[in-house]
């Protein structure tokens, strides 16, 4: 997976109270052991408000920021694309003549992501997303740079290229859908539609 771009207001807030929290607890903590007159060796900094905030910022990433009360505010709101998809694609290669099927696989944390394709001919592999509200408030729109390469038996013509694919979703995404661009080697375009597997079977 790599990083992807989203609201860097949302960053920031979670910054901001992953810090907060990491010196309330802290200074808590401090008062506590105080309590107790427990003292560590002098070469054990306890407790560390740097460590904390590295734990909160790592649980956020890793589990919280998918989860209530994240998942629902909007200052905090990253949404939740990961899964399994079944694309469906028409393309100009063939005027849109007919629709194609792939498989898509999406992993995300809090701070990184990748979007797999596996279609009959080739797959491909997003090198940088962004995932960035649009002006509804209530929509999305998921951007990805990919590479895109022929499995061996895919027609001749077939070369590695580089594209882009644009995608908008509803806060609680049912579908994804847009468009994609290929670069050099290729220079087509076409429609996608993302729908997860559980209501594509």
């Amino acid at each position: 997976m790599h990083s992807y771009q989203v609201d860097e207001a949302v960053r920031t807030r979670v910054f901001l109270l992953c810090a907060t929290l990491a010196i309330l607890f802290a200074y808590l903590a401090t008062i506590a052991l105080e309590a107790i007159h427990l003292r560590a060796p002098w070469w054990l900094e306890y407790p560390s408000p740097l460590g904390l905030f590295a734990i909160l910022v790592a649980l956020y990433n890793r589990y919280l920021w998918r989860r209530r009360p994240f998942s629902v505010i909007p200052w905090f709101r990253i949404p939740c694309i990961a899964g399994d998809w079944t694309a469906r694609l028409r393309t100009s290669h063939d005027a849109f003549a007919e629709d194609l099927h792939a498989k898509v696989a999406i992993r995300q944390t809090g701070s990184r992501l990748s979007v797999s394709l596996d279609a009959r001919d080739s797959t491909s592999q997003s090198l940088s997303a962004s995932l960035l509200p649009l002006e509804t408030i209530s929509d999305f729109q998921l951007t990805y740079h990919f590479l895109n390469s022929p499995k061996p038996p895919a027609p001749a013509g077939m070369v590695p290229h580089y594209g882009v694919a644009v995608l908008r979703f509803s806060v609680t995404p049912t579908t994804l859908q847009g468009e994609y661009f290929s670069g050099r080697g290729r220079h087509e375009h076409g429609e996608m539609l993302l729908i997860p597997d559980k209501q594509a079977a």
